[in-house]
């Protein structure tokens, strides 16, 4: 039996109110690409915006399991997205992420 670790697949689908929606299994996050911009809901909470501190890693991290992080980054790194809170006070690129 082979154990090696399958990659975490991001679930991506339209919802009409919001636009493309990507989700990862096992967490409440969101994330809404408009134009390479990454906004991110707490789908349990939809109004607050999650990155209202601007501390992007230290809240993704809290979100996301280590493994479920690793392939976020792998997903949307290089690839020009921004992460951005909801009223567009902080944004970072994901590249900056580690």
């Amino acid at each position: 039996m082979d154990k090696t670790k399958q990659p975490v697949q991001c679930n991506v689908y339209t919802d009409g109110n919001l636009g493309v929606v990507f989700h990862y299994p096992d967490t409440s996050l969101l994330f809404i690409n408009d134009l390479h911009n990454l906004y991110v809901k707490d789908r349990d909470h939809l109004k607050f915006d999650v990155f209202h501190s601007g501390d992007f890693e230290k809240i993704l991290l809290a979100y996301l399991k280590e493994e479920v992080y690793r392939q976020f980054l792998d997903d949307f790194g290089g690839k020009g997205f921004f992460l951005c809170s909801n009223t567009g006070t902080h944004s970072i690129s994901v590249d900056e992420l580690s």
